[in-house]
C-alpha cells in the first residue's frame, strides 16, 4: 500500500532512494518513510499468508524460531516495530501507534538476549502474564488495533548482517513494512543504523517509517536525582529510566513515562491471606518492585494476572522483603492463595 498522507513533502539525499520522502507527524516530530516500490495487493497478502512456513529456505537455511507463545502464527502482511519492549513504556506506544497506522501492527522482538549475551538476571519491568493487558490498552490508540507480540530466538538471529536481517523479515516473515526509532540499531554487533534499515527495505520493497523519539519531559525526579544514564538516551524516554523511577519509589513519575500505573504482580502462598490482608515475600514477585516504602494502590487479582476483577483500594506496605497488602474495603477472596495472582496498581508512595 502506497503512503499518500504526505504534507509538504521535500526530497532528501539521493543516498537513500527515490522513495524517500520527509513529512511531519504526530506532535510534529520529524519522521521518515519509504514508499513501497512493489505494490502488494490483497490477494497476493492472503496468498502468501496461507503458503507462509517459517523455513526461510528450501535448501536447508535455518529457521527463524520463536518462542512459545507466538510459534507456528504468521505475521505476514503485518507492519512490525522493532525494539526491546521491556517497559512497554509511551516511546513503545509511539511505534505501535505508527505501526497501526500502516497496517496491522505487530511489536518484534528478541527471546534469550540476556543469557547468550550474559546480562545480568533481573525481573522485566512487566510482568509477562500482563502484557496482553498493556496490549488491550494500546487498541484504544491505535484504531481499535490490538498490537501482536512476536518474539524471535536472539541465539539464531545474532549474527545476521543489517542486510540479511532485513532481507528475512521481508523473505521469511513476509511483512509488508517496518518502523523503527531514530536510534535503532540492527544486525550483528548493532552494524546498521536508521539510514541503513530506510535503504534495505527499500531495496526489498518494504514501507518504512522511522520515529524521532518520545522526550523525556523532566529531566529530574523529585529530590533533584538526575534520570540521564548515558549519552546515546540524549534526555528520551526508555526503559532505563523508568527502572530509575521506581528505584526510588517515584510512581507518578513511573506513571509519566508508562502512560499507566505500574501494576505490580505477585503469586500468594497458602496460609498467608485472611479476609482483608495479604503477605507475601519479595520473591513471588513476577514483575520489578519499588523501593521499600508505603503505597497506595488499585488492588485486584485474577487467574491469569492480566484481567482482573474486583479493583479495590487499599495500601501495600513493601519492607524487609515482605509485601504486606491491607484492603480499605471488601474482602479477598477464598481461593486467591495458590490459585490466582494479586495484582497491584501503584498510585503513589505515601511514606518511607
Amino acid at each position: 500500500m502506497v503512503l499518500t498522507s504526505m504534507l509538504h513533502a521535500i526530497p532528501t539525499a539521493p543516498s537513500f532512494g527515490p522513495f524517500l520522502e520527509i513529512a511531519p507527524c504526530r506532535r510534529l516530530q520529524r519522521c521518515l518513510y519509504l514508499r513501497e516500490s512493489k505494490i502488494r495487493n490483497s490477494m497476493q497478502v492472503m496468498s502468501l499468508m496461507e503458503k507462509h512456513s517459517t523455513d526461510f529456505d528450501a535448501k536447508g537455511g535455518e529457521k527463524l524460531l520463536v518462542d512459545g507463545r507466538t510459534e507456528g502464527k504468521s505475521i505476514a502482511g503485518s507492519v512490525v516495530a522493532l525494539g526491546k519492549f521491556d517497559a512497554l513504556h509511551i516511546g513503545h506506544r509511539a511505534l505501535a501507534i505508527q505501526a497501526s497506522r500502516m497496517g496491522p501492527p505487530v511489536l518484534l522482538s528478541f527471546t534469550g538476549m540476556a543469557e547468550v549475551l550474559q546480562w545480568a538476571k533481573r525481573l522485566p519491568i512487566v510482568a509477562p502474564c500482563d502484557r496482553q493487558r498493556v496490549m488491550s490498552l494500546w487498541s484504544m490508540v491505535c484504531g481499535g488495533n490490538t498490537p501482536v507480540e512476536y518474539h524471535l530466538e536472539f541465539a539464531k538471529v545474532r549474527s545476521l548482517s543489517p542486510h540479511d536481517f532485513v532481507e528475512r523479515l521481508a523473505k521469511e516473515l513476509l511483512v509488508k513494512g517496518v518502523v523503527a526509532g531514530a536510534n535503532y540499531r540492527f544486525g550483528y554487533k548493532a552494524a546498521g543504523d536508521a539510514s541503513d534499515l530506510v535503504q534495505l527495505c527499500g531495496k526489498f520493497g518494504l514501507e518504512v517509517f522511522i520515529v524521532d523519539p518520545v522526550m523525556d519531559e523532566r529531566m529530574k525526579l523529585h529530590g533533584d536525582v538526575e534520570l540521564e544514564t548515558n549519552s546515546r538516551e540524549m534526555g528520551q524516554v526508555s526503559s532505563t529510566r523508568v527502572r530509575k523511577a521506581l528505584g526510588i519509589g517515584d510512581m507518578r513519575r513511573v506513571a509519566e513515562l508508562l502512560g499507566r500505573e505500574h501494576r505490580l504482580v505477585l503469586t500468594v502462598d497458602t496460609s498467608a491471606v485472611n479476609s482483608t490482608v495479604v503477605h507475601a515475600h519479595t520473591s513471588n514477585a513476577l514483575n520489578q518492585m519499588p523501593m521499600d516504602g508505603l503505597y497506595s494502590a488499585k488492588i485486584c487479582w485474577s487467574h491469569s494476572g492480566s484481567n482482573g476483577i474486583d479493583l479495590m483500594t487499599g495500601l501495600a506496605r513493601i519492607e524487609n522483603q515482605q509485601v504486606v497488602v491491607n484492603l480499605s474495603e471488601g474482602s479477598f477472596p477464598t481461593d486467591l492463595a495458590g490459585q490466582r495472582l494479586l495484582c497491584l496498581d501503584l498510585q503513589r508512595r505515601v511514606s518511607d
